[in-house]
């Protein structure tokens, strides 16, 4: 089996990233914006959990921290499994992902591919079990409203947050109720 290479899986991301020349600053976050049930998309899903994982061994190698959202795959996958992951789609991002134009069939535009405009960005939501929910929004997506349109969407009200995301949380009117293991149970 060949070892994980994390500076040739650096080094692609950089390729991608340096194909993306949009400027963020200026995506409008209303009429454009869909939540979609992540449902029988494959693709998209392990795009999904490759990004978490270059997320979580760049910060091992810079950090030597065991941080990140990589390590609860299972749980993520459950919640695929089960219809209760969601992504974003945000029209306005026509061009950002050249990708997906070589898989594009000729004559067809970008509204029939299956996630032509996904945000890179999940979150997991069981209302019944919100201990275990999940929102992550790759690092250069984050400070744009995505993260809000999604709690805001689902009406999530009460979630138990990671130490170092309460502040997130705070800016969308949650307040701390009490730290319960490696989490703060937080309310609005």
């Amino acid at each position: 089996m060949e070892s994980l290479n994390i500076n040739n899986i650096r080094q692609d991301n950089e390729k991608i990233e340096d194909s993306r020349a949009i400027n963020l600053e200026n995506i409008k976050k209303t009429d454009h914006l869909s939540l979609c049930p992540l449902e029988e998309d494959n693709s998209t899903f392990f795009e999904i959990l490759d990004a978490l994982q270059l997320e979580y061994y760049s910060n091992l190698e810079k950090t030597g921290e065991r941080k990140g959202f990589y390590c609860n795959r299972s749980s993520i996958l459950d919640a695929y499994i089960h219809g209760e992951m969601y992504i974003i789609e945000d029209l306005s991002l026509d061009g950002y992902f050249p990708e997906y134009d070589d898989r594009r069939p000729p004559g067809l535009g970008p509204e029939d591919c299956i996630r032509p405009y996904y945000v890179p960005a999940f979150v997991t939501h069981n209302p019944e079990d919100i201990e275990h929910n999940i929102i992550w929004i790759r690092e250069d997506f984050r400070g744009h409203g995505y993260g809000e349109y999604m709690i805001n969407t689902l009406k999530i009200n009460e979630t138990y947050a990671l130490p170092e995301s309460v502040k997130f949380w705070e800016k969308l009117g949650f307040k701390k109720i009490e730290e319960k293991r490696n989490l703060v149970h937080m309310k609005r």
